[in-house]
């Protein structure tokens, strides 16, 4: 569990392709596949990845699948709709009666919980479906997040009978020391405050008085200055 932007593809990336064995990764997001594919090809001259989602026609998926049937690819990313289809679970299933599976990644796992916000149909039985596909082996599982409260996490662990004492990590600090965040009470007239905060520019930075705080303090918000730029989220209850 980690937050966004601090690496989690490459807690999957980097085991999938020194592993001597064939892998697979689920995923929610197309755009995230597209971008992945793209950069491991052309930043990292990596070839042997692929990915099969509805951006893909049918007969660019079948030959995706093929490729990863032939050992082609190192790993492919999967949408989980996919695991909902008798004919790609088949797949998968003479695939992992022939060649060792590595590692059964699931990206965004938190969309298994009912207990979250963003709670998948497509993650409802998706941990038993992937089991059953890999039969007899057990799954070795991968599951990133960036989001998990305590009843989430519980799911998760549950669900892929992780022991949450020994293999659930994350950072100690989620500390964001450029994520600024202002609360203005506006009343029910929340257009003016925003504007008035938002027009607040001195020298590229938006300034918000906090009109809370008795010294009448000045709060940057966003700041734009290249790699050190700093960005906020106003809040108007």
């Amino acid at each position: 569990m980690l937050p966004t932007g601090s690496g989690k593809s490459v807690c999957y990336q980097l085991p999938c392709l020194m592993q001597p064995a064939i892998s697979f990764v689920v995923s929610p997001l197309k755009s995230l596949m597209i971008d992945q594919d793209i950069e491991l090809r052309e930043t990292f001259f990596i070839e042997r990845v692929g990915y099969i989602s509805s951006s893909l026609n049918a007969g660019e998926r079948e030959r995706v699948l093929e490729d990863f049937k032939q050992k082609r690819f190192l790993f492919v990313m999967i949408a989980p709709e996919r695991f909902r289809i008798s004919a790609f679970k088949n797949a998968l299933r003479e695939m992992a009666a022939q060649f060792n599976i590595g590692y059964s990644v699931i990206d965004e796992v938190h969309c298994l919980s009912e207990w979250g916000h963003d709670f998948r149909y497509s993650y409802l039985y998706l941990a038993q479906t992937i089991k059953s596909i890999l039969l007899p082996r057990d799954p070795v599982y991968i599951a990133l997040t960036a989001t998990a409260s305590i009843n989430v996490l519980k799911d998760i662990c549950a669900e892929l009978n992780i022991d949450r004492g020994k293999n659930v990590i994350t950072l100690k600090n989620f500390t964001r020391p450029k994520l600024n965040f202002y609360v203005a009470n506006s009343g029910n007239d929340k257009i003016p405050v925003l504007l008035s905060i938002v027009n607040n520019n001195e020298n590229n930075q938006f300034i918000a008085q906090d009109i809370n705080n008795v010294n009448k303090r000045k709060r940057v918000l966003f700041s734009i200055n290249g790699e050190d730029s700093s960005c906020g989220v106003i809040f108007t209850p």
